[in-house]
């Protein structure tokens, strides 16, 4: 036995000598004998491609993987036969840090928005001193009035409809009712004009590089986050955890003190107050002494009240460390015999709970309007919300319905922590480590340049309203009827969709650094732009078993569960509607057939409807326009049926040029074609034929695709960052 043991060492050795990356996936267990082989076969075929072709002499590590002291190179992904960090309970070492996968990318912004025709007539009179006028002079809207006339009649104008002939590439649903069934309000399924109105207006937007505005484009909300911890294996996460123990905690004679204030939290009329607990009037009580006076379910976080205690039952005590707990006496025990250094292992072991009767009656902290507002759009937020007084899920027992010496009559109360910056609430949560909010909104992230007030094309088309002024919009969507055979996908439950989340900063903040993540605080953050899904006919909307099972298997059966049934209509089914416009301009018509038109040498593709992030709802949509000949009022008849005054358009692509040159006018057209190419890249749906797209356009997946924990994808723990769109293609055509 000793002799294969030597020649096992020496063939170890041999790797090592040849690449030292090799004997750490081989000893990892990452990848054996015959994939290192492959491995090693490819890379002596890769060299000889690059000596030939020379085409990959200008690309990054991170897009090649690792290299060795001999040079050689052995790609992190493949070399197990996986690829986008598929191999899982990898280390940060291990995986290039821009391997992040997701259903949808992301069309960078411009670093100023384009005023349209309309804005350059009245721009002067709506806008002062980079502000919105709030109201307008007699003489200014007399002045306003004139010009609108002046624009939409003046020159020539353009009015007809543009014909929609629309093809379902994949199962399609636009939500109806609550039995899952596509909308259908007469009978026959149909996408309602509102849908298309909304696909095309944001696609117009990127098209005309648009305004960003508060209210308008995106809210002025603030991000929450938690970072308790930034292990070894996810080092991204220090820079984040530092932020938040900055926040969270000081610094007194060298012992490190929670800065969260315990109190009230209580709903006056529709108005919240926060009134402090007397000072050193918090109390503790042993968690194990707790569980058995309560019965208690220990693994999920709740406020109890019982009489004038409200306990704070914070914190998913995991199975093992319920094993771990204590009594009074057996923790002052461990407290007396452990060292110092080595007490934290006892574990959480006490929970805290306030006394109604210890609230300082006499003082209060209004909570603000847009705290309140910003608590509850947190979606990320798991466990107690605080807002939902009356709920049994969040809260047990009986809320006491008065306070001895408490005048105010209240709606509910509950106890929470809060942070007071300058004598004013800016976060409060359930226990001492809640979410807080970042100091910056996802505004902050803007461009001041592209968030300064404009009348862009997407405002001039469709209609604005202003607090100075309002007019309407020249566009107008009717509904697609269906025009084929009616039929259906057969009924499922859906998978889980996804839902905006700008806390991942890796994945919606511009990362220039791969060793430190850029958060909503820091002063160079800017987002990534406008967020689309792919094209992926690839993947499934059914949901697993196991995502049945883990999700609507946690739910009581009489509440329902999470994950909808569907029926979507099926593939194939055809569609036709139209755009009809009154009086726009040829630039601003250009610019609305310039959505129709992105990838002309592609196949453009479009998505609309629910399920976008799980692969429903990509269409093909051809067109025809239709001008106005100005026999509209001069016939009705053409013999028995009305008169057609529409006729059709042979060069449409004449209108574009001229949006085109209007772009190229105001010197923007390098963002334009920027734009312009990336957008062509998502729309183009020949994407889909890429040997591994279903991969570059995964979403990181959670447990629920995984019955064995010990296979769970930790990217997103990682924080790995989503590359921008041309390299997630670039990674479809082959492993790298």
């Amino acid at each position: 036995m000793a002799k294969p043991k030597k020649r096992e060492d020496k063939r170890e050795q041999n790797i090592i000598d040849e690449n030292p990356f090799a004997a750490a996936f081989r000893k990892s267990g990452l990848a054996n004998e015959e994939q290192l082989e492959s491995a090693r076969h490819d890379n002596a075929s890769r060299e000889q491609a690059r000596a030939q072709q020379n085409q990959r002499k200008n690309m990054t590590l991170s897009q090649r993987g690792k290299a060795g002291k001999s040079g050689k190179f052995i790609p992190t992904p493949s070399v197990a036969g996986k690829i986008y960090g598929q191999i899982k309970n990898i280390s940060a070492a291990t995986v290039p840090a821009d391997i992040a996968t997701a259903p949808y990318n992301f069309i960078p912004l411009p670093e100023k928005a384009l005023s349209s025709e309309l804005g350059e007539k009245i721009g002067n009179i709506l806008i002062e001193d980079n502000h919105w006028k709030e109201k307008l002079s007699k003489e200014e809207q007399s002045a306003l009035r004139d010009l609108f006339h002046d624009f939409r009649f003046s020159g020539d104008r353009y009015s007809g409809e543009i014909e929609l002939n629309i093809k379902a590439l994949t199962s399609l649903f636009i939500g109806g009712n609550e039995s899952g069934e596509t909308f259908a309000p007469a009978g026959s399924p149909m996408i309602p004009g509102s849908s298309l109105r909304g696909m095309v207006k944001n696609l117009f937007q990127i098209i005309t590089c648009g305004a960003w505005e508060k209210g308008e484009t995106l809210t002025g909300n603030h991000p929450y986050y938690r970072c308790l911890i930034a292990s070894n294996r996810a080092p991204q996460n220090k820079i984040l955890n530092e932020l938040y123990k900055d926040r969270m905690t000081s610094t007194e004679d060298g012992k490190v003190k929670k800065v969260a204030k315990p109190g009230f939290l209580v709903k006056i009329g529709t108005k919240y107050r926060i009134y402090p607990i007397i000072e050193d009037k918090e109390h503790s009580i042993v968690i194990k002494e707790y569980k058995e006076k309560y019965r208690a379910d220990i693994s999920k976080s709740l406020v109890r009240w019982d009489g004038e205690r409200a306990y704070v039952q914070v914190g998913l005590i995991s199975a093992k460390s319920r094993n771990n707990l204590k009594s009074k006496d057996e923790i002052e025990q461990f407290m007396r015999v452990t060292p110092a250094e080595k007490r934290k292992d006892i574990g959480k072991q006490y929970y805290r709970y306030m006394n109604v009767n210890e609230l300082n009656k006499a003082k209060y902290f209004e909570v603000p309007d847009d705290v309140i507002e910003e608590y509850k759009n947190d979606k990320n937020r798991g466990g107690v919300n605080l807002l939902d007084g009356s709920s049994k899920k969040y809260i047990e027992g009986n809320m006491p319905q008065s306070i001895a010496g408490f005048s105010e009559s209240y709606k509910y109360i509950v106890p929470c922590y809060y942070l007071l910056e300058n004598g004013v609430v800016t976060s409060f949560g359930h226990g001492q480590s809640f979410r807080v909010a970042y100091r910056n909104s996802i505004m902050d992230a803007i461009s001041s340049e592209l968030t300064k007030p404009v009348v862009d094309f997407a405002s001039a088309v469709f209609g604005r309203s202003l607090s100075a002024a309002s007019w309407a919009s020249r566009v107008a969507f009717d509904d697609a009827k269906l025009i084929s055979t009616h039929r259906n996908d057969e009924k499922a439950k859906a998978r889980a969709l996804m839902n905006p989340n700008p806390t991942s900063i890796q994945l919606y903040l511009n990362q220039d650094s791969k060793e430190s993540l850029l958060h909503w605080e820091s002063s160079n953050a800017r987002i990534r732009g406008y967020k689309m899904y792919w094209h992926n006919p690839k993947t499934t909307w059914k949901a697993s078993p196991q995502e049945i099972e883990q999700i609507d298997g946690k739910r009581d059966e009489q509440k329902g569960g999470i994950l909808k049934n569907i029926q979507p209509l099926a593939k194939d089914s055809e569609f036709k509607g139209a755009i009809r416009f009154k009086e726009l301009t040829a630039c601003e018509l250009g610019a609305l057939l310039k959505v129709f038109h992105v990838c002309p040498e592609g196949q453009p593709a479009y998505k609309i409807g629910m399920g976008k992030s799980i692969g429903l709802g990509s269409i093909e949509i051809k067109t025809k326009l239709q001008l106005e000949n100005g026999s509209r009022y001069t016939q009705l008849l053409d013999n028995d049926f009305l008169h057609n005054s529409l006729t059709e358009e042979s060069n449409p692509d004449k209108f574009i040029r001229v949006y085109e040159e209007y772009v190229s006018q105001q010197s923007m057209n390098a963002v334009y074609k920027k734009t312009i190419k990336t957008l062509g890249l998502m729309l183009d749906y020949r994407n889909t034929e890429l040997p591994y797209w279903a991969d570059a356009v995964a979403p990181i997946d959670g447990s629920t695709n995984n019955q064995n924990q010990d296979n769970v994808d930790k990217r997103f723990e990682l924080r790995s960052i989503l590359p921008d769109v041309e390299k997630v293609i670039e990674r479809a055509e082959k492993p790298m």
